[in-house]
């Protein structure tokens, strides 16, 4: 009874401020609670797509992401800064083997799959990819990183 009414309160606490936040314009409305599949999917990412910003082809391919996620949508993905995030896409880049490549943007992990750049081809290799998540499952490209260590 105590351990119910405890997660009734955190509930009813969270949900408060999240509404709260929403209405001083902290939040956006469009903000919700996440369920667990959901909380997964962020901690363990199908997609890790690195951009720059102000970088147009990091723009063309986020679209073309965005379309492909209403093909595939089972597939979840996670935004990275290049210039915020970049030791964590040093660590996967080299884990890929790829840690003498040019910078070019955007670099996408897509499972054990990396596309760098943008372009057909490029839009090519990231259906390839994530049809093959949907459809055999892939690991996080998280995941492999921390199995690597």
């Amino acid at each position: 009874m105590t351990r119910t009414l405890l997660l009734f309160f955190a509930i009813t606490l969270g949900v408060g401020l999240i509404y709260g936040l929403q209405l001083i314009g902290v939040l956006p409305e469009t903000t919700k609670l996440l369920n667990r599949d959901e909380l997964a999917a962020i901690e363990s990412p199908h997609i890790v797509f690195f951009e720059k910003e102000d970088c147009s082809r990091c723009r063309n391919m986020k679209k073309s992401l965005a379309r492909l996620l209403e093909e595939f949508p089972d597939v979840s993905y996670v935004l990275y800064d290049v210039d915020k995030d970049q030791v964590l896409m040093q660590q996967l880049m080299i884990f890929h083997g790829l840690e003498g490549s040019r910078k070019l943007y955007p670099v996408i992990f897509v499972g054990e799959s990396v596309v760098v750049g943008e372009g057909r081809t490029e839009e090519l290799a990231l259906r390839t990819a994530m049809a093959s998540c949907q459809s055999d499952g892939c690991p996080s490209p998280l995941d492999l990183l921390d199995a690597s260590r």
